[in-house]
């Protein structure tokens, strides 16, 4: 009984992670793309920003930021791929997969390297935002 209770929580608590994960990388993206767009479609917001000689350091951490969503749902779609394709060589198959799929499928579960990203997007994120605060 005990163990179809820890079986259970263990199937919630990665639901729960793959909602947050999609709802956060959604919001990065998001802000990576819409603060950006303040700067083209508003006058104003435009002149502040063409003020700043570092304009362009500025426009690539954000791109920076968004970059790392992508890539990191990219590498994400990937390793899950690899390691169903890895149970499925062996369910369907019965032989092991091309090792290039077991090394990826052995990360699916290595959650460094979504923090990893996430903390670099935060980190350029919030890097672009005091560098528009400071512009005058």
């Amino acid at each position: 009984m005990e163990e179809e209770k820890l079986k259970a929580s263990r199937v919630a608590n990665l639901a729960l992670y793959s909602e947050y994960n999609k709802t956060l990388r959604s919001w990065f993206v998001a802000f990576g793309i819409a603060v950006p767009a303040i700067f083209i479609t508003s006058k104003e917001a435009k002149d502040i920003l063409l003020k700043s000689p570092n304009i362009n350091f500025i426009i690539r951490l954000f791109l920076i930021g968004v970059a790392c969503q992508i890539f990191i749902s990219f590498l994400n779609k990937f390793i899950s791929w690899s390691a169903y394709y890895r149970d499925d060589c062996t369910l369907m198959h019965g032989n092991d997969c091309h090792p290039a799929y077991k090394y990826f499928a052995s990360h699916e579960n290595a959650i460094w390297i979504d923090v990893s990203f996430d903390i670099l997007t935060i980190i350029c994120f919030a890097w672009a935002v005091v560098e528009l605060l400071t512009i005058g």
